[in-house]
């Protein structure tokens, strides 16, 4: 063989299948949607994360180490056969995976994101612009587009939270501390606490972050319940309450006067349970019997389950009870409560019947459908109560929706049967802007070399196929709906309607939209 020939022979299989220290030897699955998640197994991909491409795009990453990585497709990935290569380190040889759209809304059901999770134990926050921000277990922090479209993923051991303020900035318990990050993603500044977050963090009506830690070594140690400014400086911080041994992602409750939080170890009068009230400067005001999470109405307002003495109880701004409700004679422990903008108390018994209780105290109605409810949220224009279903084994487990004054079934949907895995309602749900979407988390595969779990998007329109902008619900947009719309022109907090691209507020955009889909139902 001649020299010349040699040569060329070795340049050709060199630029056919390169030898690299970075190998993939698997793409799981070969067909997979946009903002869908890749598995790669192969060898040489280091400890630290490192980098990946798909159709030339940057894939947000998930998970990283020496043998396996964990990506999503990226939204603005194409579509069709595309190369999958690690870039960093690397380049990796060239593994293939074959795009597709994400799938269209069926039923009630508008996407669902694999979220790289075994379960989220958290609710959901929603921004201003509609982006959707969700936590995992593991400690990821999803950004979401309103269309389920993925925009980036953090590891930030976010173990509480988020809040999503009005400016767009997000906050997560990050450990021993408070992280804020920018809408893209990026840190802003972290804030040491003494003690692990147990308790928000959650966006006070004054723009401040408010949340409690746990104690460090004994009564009195750490930060304790605590304020920070915007910027991330302490502002306040009382050292007791402890909130020992609550392992739930309980948030803040706010009213003009206090902000609240409560306690597994209580205070010296109200023995293992305790509600504490503070005053905006940090100051404790008044505490109370309560447990679990509190619920506030715009009249001012606390509610929350008092297990001391087995009952619900609602407050006033100054503590006074304003009405208790006996469980014992109901035949249960209460457990996951809500309060609606009627201030009507929404509380499941033995976590299998869902009361309503009046403002007086009284039993409005109970209701114990084939799925048991857990973890009910009540839309803000008070048109439902919206709660996951347990269903049991053996079938899919459900998010479904009852009438406020009556308890009557209003729709439900069936979640996922993923190979015999069903993922659950985990906790609670969250609302867009409008209103018209909920977003539920869920347990999914929490045993295995690959845990996942679902995020939900559920249309929450009592007629799912009617246009958003048939604002009388008529079934046509017409004059009437014009009519709304402008009357409504201008800043529009949530719950509006009329905000039709959920900007805040009502506007051009909004006109136009409406006028697009003149004469539709």
């Amino acid at each position: 063989m001649s020299r010349t020939l040699a040569s060329a022979m070795i340049g050709l299989a060199i630029s056919v299948s390169p030898v690299t220290a970075q190998s993939i030897t698997d793409v799981s699955p070969s067909v997979q949607t946009l903002s869908g998640r890749l598995i790669l197994t192969g060898s040489g991909f280091g400890a630290t994360p490192g980098a990946v491409e798909i159709g030339g795009v940057d894939a947000p990453v998930a998970f990283w180490s020496d043998t396996k990585v964990r990506v999503y497709v990226p939204e603005t990935a194409p579509l069709g056969g595309q190369d999958v290569v690690v870039t960093t380190p690397g380049p990796s040889n060239v593994a293939t995976v074959n795009v597709t759209s994400r799938p269209a809304p069926t039923d009630r059901l508008l996407w669902r994101f694999v979220a790289d999770d075994p379960y989220m134990l958290a609710q959901p926050a929603v921004a201003l612009d509609g982006t959707v921000y969700a936590t995992g277990i593991y400690g990821h922090l999803y950004a979401l587009a309103p269309d389920g479209g993925l925009k980036w993923i953090r590891n930030v051991n976010a173990v509480r939270g988020p809040a999503v303020a009005a400016d767009g900035t997000i906050y997560v318990g990050a450990g021993g501390g408070i992280r804020a990050l920018d809408p893209d993603g990026n840190t802003l500044w972290t804030t040491p606490l003494q003690g692990s977050v147990m308790m928000g963090p959650n966006v006070g009506p004054d723009g401040k972050i408010y949340g409690a830690c746990d104690l460090v070594s004994g009564p009195g140690t750490g930060t304790g319940a605590f304020i920070l400014s915007p910027s991330g400086e302490l502002l306040s911080s009382f050292p007791g309450p402890s909130i020992r041994g609550m392992v739930m992602p309980w948030e803040v409750s706010f009213t003009d006067e206090h902000w609240y939080v409560t306690s597994g170890m209580g205070g010296p009068v109200h023995g293992l349970y305790g509600i504490f009230a503070f005053n905006y400067d940090g100051t404790l005001d008044w505490e109370a019997g309560g447990l679990g999470q509190s619920r506030t109405t715009a009249a001012g307002l606390v509610g929350v389950n008092d297990p001391n003495g087995n009952s619900c109880v609602v407050y006033s701004d100054t503590g006074t009870e304003v009405w208790r409700r006996s469980l014992t004679d109901l035949g249960g422990v209460p457990d996951h409560p809500t309060i609606g903008p009627d201030g009507t108390f929404y509380v499941l018994i033995q976590s299998s019947r869902l009361h309503a209780i009046d403002t007086t105290g009284a039993v409005r109605w109970m209701v114990q459908p084939d799925a048991t409810p857990i973890f009910p949220v009540v839309r803000p224009d008070n048109a439902m109560v919206i709660t996951g279903g347990w269903t049991g084994f053996g079938i899919p487990h459900t998010l479904q929706a009852m009438d406020p004054a009556t308890g009557e079934l209003l729709w439900s949907q069936d979640l996922d049967d993923v190979d015999g895995l069903r993922p659950l309602v985990w906790w609670y749900p969250e609302f867009s802007p409008d209103g018209n979407t909920v977003y539920a988390p869920t347990t999914g595969q929490t045993a295995g070399p690959d845990p996942w779990t679902h995020l939900y998007a559920v249309d929450t329109r009592l007629d799912p196929t009617s246009h958003p902008a048939d604002l009388d619900g008529d079934g046509v947009v017409g004059f009437t709906d014009l009519l709304t719309l402008l009357a409504s022109r201008g800043d529009c907090p949530p719950p509006c309607p009329a905000d039709l691209d959920g900007d805040g507020a009502v506007g051009f955009a909004d006109l136009l939209t409406m006028l697009a889909a003149w004469g539709a139902g």
